[in-house]
């Protein structure tokens, strides 16, 4: 079992900025969603978008080949971007360090403050990185957690100062 404490400032959330941690302007900039088709489900309060889909706001962007997003009466319940890989990147401040989130399936639940990478998942930020076929982040504690799996080890990256 790896458990790790994200000492590599990784992954927050705050959709839609999908990351917390992304330049504070980017929470004035109108969202843009662009996909093939969409549809909204109001008796499920559920949305979905599909194919090239490219959410963004500022300097975040999420590509995925599929998106769906569901509401509760407390608000937004979870997003689920599926793709090959789906992605999300940021700008996470004004000295142009930039954070990458894939895997083939990205998992998001703001009310229980969880992130879930599933399937060849990589967090890297600039050239510090974590990889894993499975990684969870719990946002309020800044806890990675990788479980075992058979389908590969964990691996993480971290650069030397003089590397940077």
């Amino acid at each position: 079992m790896h458990r790790i404490n994200a000492k590599l400032v990784i992954l927050s959330v705050g959709l839609w900025p999908l990351l917390a941690l992304a330049l504070a302007s980017d929470r004035q900039h109108n969202i843009v969603i662009h996909a093939d088709y969409g549809s909204y489900q109001h008796d499920k309060a559920q949305t979905h978008y599909h194919g090239h889909v490219q959410i963004i706001q500022g300097t975040t962007q999420l590509l995925a080949d599929d998106v769906t997003t569901q509401n509760d009466q407390k608000g937004l319940q979870n997003i689920t971007a599926i793709g090959k890989p789906a992605q999300i990147t940021t700008q996470l401040d004004n000295n142009k360090q930039h954070l990458l989130a894939q895997a083939d399936t990205i998992l998001y639940y703001p009310q229980q403050g969880k992130v879930v990478l599933q399937g060849h998942a990589l967090l890297k930020q600039n050239k510090d990185s974590f990889e894993s076929p499975h990684i969870e982040y719990d946002i309020q504690g800044q806890h990675l957690y990788s479980p075992p799996s058979s389908n590969g080890r964990t691996t993480i990256t971290i650069q030397t100062r003089q590397n940077r």
